[in-house]
């Protein structure tokens, strides 16, 4: 089908989805889209927190394109312009997602279940280019019953924000978490904000030592300075003696000042709080004043057996604890889910769980820069996949590393356009 437009199914419309959308369209080619919830949701839910980034690194150029050409009139932030994750979503997320549903098929509330060959199983034609030739079968869930649709090229753009990481030493959960998991905070509260009464006046425990560990740490700092019997114990895997490792020479001002801050904290913390490195979360049960609900907004009372490793000579054994908290927050990362694409083939690495072309190339990368702006940039090659025009784009490609921008992310729909614009069509 050398020459014909492609059939191209995205999975996702976050920044990426929908930036591969608008390429998918410049280049004639038949787009639908599959949206678990709403286009951008997940910014959402981290909506009150800042990126890094200025909007010019957040824009993709194929959407700065479609928008130019269908909404004319929008006027769209500087490029310097430091925006909420909400902000940018309402003003750049949105505008798109309507533009890009304007000339292509965008599935909302729609679960993408599972993507297969329409004939071939997983183990036939192990590697080999004919594979292609078999259209892919796209599996998902809309309105409470399960269709299907063909597709020569799909693109997996869902990101890794609906998998956390578990709190569990290992990597694995801790006793009694996945029972208590519809309680614990995955992802980033707001603190400030939405979320001020569910903190104001508790003891919060706080997992993680990255920038979101970070956001969270001076936010319930500056809520216990504001409200009394507020306070928190951060605590994280890492030992050393500060919970976030800058950047070298950060050019990335925002970044720099939170690290700071966030480290001033660990350091000084405000009465009753506290942080603690080298700590394994154990077990955790319901404490004494635990409530019956399953509503996260309940008053939650946790007991939780943390390990601490012990400092000094004696490194023998660790120190058992165990501690009530009211609240738990988890900021500990996310992972892919690879159930999507079990039944193609996918060489995945062993350590990060994301493709291993771009795995391999990225732990070479990463090894001498933990900057990830100088961390990206692979070429099109690296996106490749055993399975003929399946790719993995986003965050979700870099599996468990966290060195992602979405400047990467519109640089991998670019170079995966590269691949398939000389057929426009499945590759034969």
């Amino acid at each position: 089908m050398s020459g014909k437009p492609a059939r191209v199914v995205i999975l996702g419309a976050g920044p990426i989805g929908l930036e591969a959308a608008a390429r998918a369209l410049e280049d004639g080619h038949e787009v639908t889209v599959v949206e678990r919830g709403q286009p951008g949701a997940h910014l959402d839910a981290w909506g009150h927190v800042h990126l890094f980034t200025p909007f010019g690194m957040n824009a993709g150029e194929a959407g700065l394109r479609a928008l130019a050409a269908s909404r004319p009139e929008l006027i769209l932030p500087k490029p310097e312009a430091m925006l909420s994750g909400r902000v940018f979503r309402e003003v750049y997320l949105l505008p798109l997602a309507a533009s890009v549903g304007a000339r292509a098929t965008l599935f909302t509330d729609t679960t993408a279940l599972a993507v297969s060959r329409t004939t071939l199983l997983k183990n036939e034609l192990p590697g080999r280019p004919e594979r292609a030739a078999d259209p892919f079968r796209v599996l998902y869930l809309r309105s409470g019953e399960e269709h299907e649709l063909e597709a020569d090229v799909v693109l997996d753009c869902t990101g890794t924000y609906g998998c956390h990481n578990w709190l569990g030493s290992g990597g694995a959960p801790a006793r009694g978490e996945r029972g208590l998991s519809a309680h614990i905070d995955y992802s980033i509260p707001d603190v400030l904000g939405a979320d001020r009464a569910r903190f104001a006046g508790r003891r919060t425990l706080l997992v993680g030592g990255g920038h979101s560990a970070a956001t969270t740490a001076i936010a319930l700092a500056e809520l216990a300075e504001r409200e009394a019997g507020t306070s928190f114990l951060w605590v994280s895997r890492q030992d050393g003696a500060r919970p976030v490792t800058p950047v070298p020479d950060d050019s990335l001002t925002a970044r720099a000042r939170l690290t700071e801050r966030a480290n001033t904290i660990a350091a000084a913390p405000p009465p009753g709080s506290g942080w603690r490195p080298a700590a394994q979360i154990v077990a955790m049960e319901r404490g004494p004043e635990a409530t019956g609900s399953d509503d996260r907004d309940s008053k939650a009372s946790f007991a939780v057996t943390i390990h601490f490793e012990p400092r000094g000579i004696d490194r023998r054994s660790p120190v058992v604890e165990v501690l009530g908290f009211d609240r738990v927050v988890a900021n500990i990362g996310y992972e892919p889910d690879d159930s999507l694409y079990r039944q193609l083939q996918v060489h995945e690495c062993y350590a990060s769980r994301g493709p291993m072309k771009l795995s391999a190339a990225l732990l070479g990368a990463t090894a001498e820069s933990a900057d990830c702006l100088t961390v990206g940039g692979f070429g099109p090659d690296v996106l490749e996949n055993p399975e003929p025009n399946f790719f993995i784009l986003g965050i979700k490609s870099y599996g468990k590393n966290p060195a992602f921008l979405l400047r990467t992310g519109y640089e991998q729909v670019r170079d995966a356009f590269t691949i398939l614009r000389p057929t426009r069509g499945a590759r034969v």
